[in-house]
């Protein structure tokens, strides 16, 4: 018999949080255990949940949860782990998961790897495998913790969502909790996009202007794809906002197509994109770094393809 049991999903996005549902699923058939996602209350459409890979919504009724701050939601996970003892831990890999995930770790004196890009069952099914990006994202490491709870981070796009026909159980659980020693002043809420584009066009910083962006996002807009950037257009040249960058710490995408366009190939910029299906780069420079890991590229700079493509495609929608 197991000593530890259940594998947990906790994210407070709701897509990254389904996305994790479905790679606990498959981790808990595989192993043989259930899966329970942590809700700070009690959740209106549970079948949402269980039909993606829950068996268990573990519901918190407390206040105090309402509002996500890092040392109260660590107090909670951790009582609740003390008592149920669970196998494995998925975090979402969002700026709050990553400051609740090592802090819990701590608390519950276990090992914590973030950024997972892969999951599977040890040989004798008693630990997960870990992989994740190393040395710059140019290698793959596989970890292991020996002990457990194992907790893990994953961003959002490394895995995909799935749908079935399920049912599970609620359990209200009520763990203990003190008060937050933070005080919020004030809350922003901030525009954001989807990644969940089946095609998706990544700016790099090769491209330096609003009017370079202005032609590569019209030329997104033609083809109906989501537009993501680099952290050096985001931070460096202060051309779109930090909640677009893409990257090793920020948005994962895993489209079918992914375009880009004056990317260089960092590997922080290619960790956002790496599951992507296929990868067509559009670069001036014909030793750029990101052409090693392009399916097809087109040596030339914007001007002499993208206002050609954007043209092509509204001919062809106007032959439609």
């Amino acid at each position: 018999m197991r000593e530890n049991n259940e594998i947990w999903v906790f994210s407070e996005i709701h897509e990254l949080c389904l996305e994790l549902l479905a790679k606990g699923r498959q981790l808990g058939d595989s192993i043989g255990t259930e899966v329970a996602v942590i809700f700070p209350d009690m959740p209106s459409k549970n079948d949402n949940y269980f039909q993606s890979g829950a068996d268990i919504v573990l519901s918190i009724t407390n206040p105090i949860l309402k509002t996500l701050q890092v040392d109260t939601y660590v107090d909670a996970l951790a009582s609740l782990a003390n008592e149920r003892k669970p196998e494995l831990i998925l975090i979402g890999a969002t700026r709050s998961g990553l400051e609740l995930a090592p802090r819990l770790a701590e608390r519950l004196k276990t090992g914590y790897v973030a950024h997972a890009i892969k999951l599977e069952p040890d040989a004798d099914k008693e630990f997960i495998l870990i992989d994740k990006l190393s040395q710059g994202g140019t290698t793959i490491e596989t970890l292991v913790s020996r002990t457990k709870p194992q907790i893990v981070t994953v961003a959002r796009g490394v895995f995909s969502p799935t749908h079935s026909s399920r049912s599970g159980r609620v359990i209200n659980v009520n763990p203990e909790i003190k008060s937050s020693t933070t005080k919020i002043l004030k809350i922003t809420n901030s525009s954001s996009t989807s990644t969940n584009y089946p095609l998706m066009v990544c700016i790099g910083h090769g491209i330096k202007s609003k009017e370079d962006i202005t032609i590569v996002k019209r030329f997104a807009e033609t083809i109906g794809a989501g537009v993501v950037y680099t952290r050096s257009v985001c931070e460096d040249f202060k051309l779109a906002k930090p909640e677009l960058c893409l990257g090793f710490a920020g948005r994962k995408v895993n489209s079918k197509l992914c375009i880009t366009v004056g990317v260089s190939g960092d590997s922080q910029t290619v960790a956002g994109f790496v599951n992507c299906r296929i990868i067509l780069s559009i670069n001036a420079d014909p030793y750029a770094r990101i052409l090693s890991f392009s399916d097809y590229a087109v040596v030339c700079d914007l001007y002499g393809v993208l206002p050609k493509l954007t043209a092509a495609v509204n001919q062809l929608k106007l032959r439609r």
